[in-house]
This record gives C-alpha cells, sequence and structure tokens, in this order.
C-alpha cells in the first residue's frame, strides 16, 4: 500500500500508474494552442455559446483534442463536457461552432465580432 504524507499531492508521489499512454504532445504544439486559444477568445467563446444553447458554462471541462492547419487559418478542436453532455468545440480564425458530439449537429455558433463583444463584457465584469 502507498503511503502519501499529508500535504503531498498524490500526483507527485511515487504512485503507480495505471494505464496505456494515449498520447503526447510537444512544447510546440501546446504552445500553438495556448495561443491560439487566446487570439480566437475560446475560453470567452465556449462560456457563450453553451449558454446560446442552452447549457450551463459553470463547471464545463475543456480539453484541446487537435489542430487543423486550414487554407482560411487554424482550426482547433475541443472536447467540451457540460452539464453531464459531451460536444465538439471549434474555434476559428472568424468565430466559433459548438457541436453535438454524437452527431455533429451545430447548437450554437457565433462570429469573432460577437465572440469579442463577450470577451470585453467578461474581462470588464473581471
Amino acid at each position: 500500500m502507498l503511503v502519501i504524507p499529508p500535504g503531498e499531492s498524490p500526483l507527485a508521489a511515487n504512485a503507480p500508474k495505471v494505464g496505456a499512454k494515449l498520447g503526447i504532445a510537444e512544447e510546440t504544439e501546446i504552445t500553438a494552442v495556448i495561443e491560439l486559444a487566446e487570439q480566437y477568445h475560446a475560453p470567452a467563446a465556449v462560456d457563450l455559446l453553451l449558454r446560446k444553447a442552452g447549457f450551463d458554462p459553470t463547471d464545463a471541462i475543456v480539453s484541446a483534442n487537435s489542430v487543423v492547419q486550414k487554407e482560411e487559418g487554424a482550426i482547433v478542436n475541443w472536447v467540451v463536457l457540460a452539464s453531464g453532455q459531451v460536444f465538439l468545440f471549434q474555434s476559428l480564425r472568424n468565430g466559433g461552432v459548438l457541436l453535438r458530439g454524437k452527431d455533429d449537429e451545430s447548437l450554437a455558433e457565433a462570429a469573432m465580432a460577437e465572440l469579442n463583444a463577450h470577451f470585453d463584457c467578461s474581462a470588464a465584469a473581471g
């Protein structure tokens, strides 16, 4: 049995690892996703699109899935878990779209002007 001292994170301890490694991301890939998320206002977009689709964004969990390079610019695909459901969120240079995970049905869309306005309101609110 592994005993973890009080105050020490179980992730920092030499806890046994379970399962197979599912993937690896290079530092350059992580940096690119962070930069695109900032440029595309991805956090504000997830908040706005979930609200527009009628879901509570309060406890949403968002994870980057992939970056696809297109002629019109990079598309960042995100997996979103909110209100007990799984969604695909795509952030693009000109806006964002929230898709139902199982059938890729568009639930909500927003152009970049709307995302910028939502970002500005969110930033002003603190």
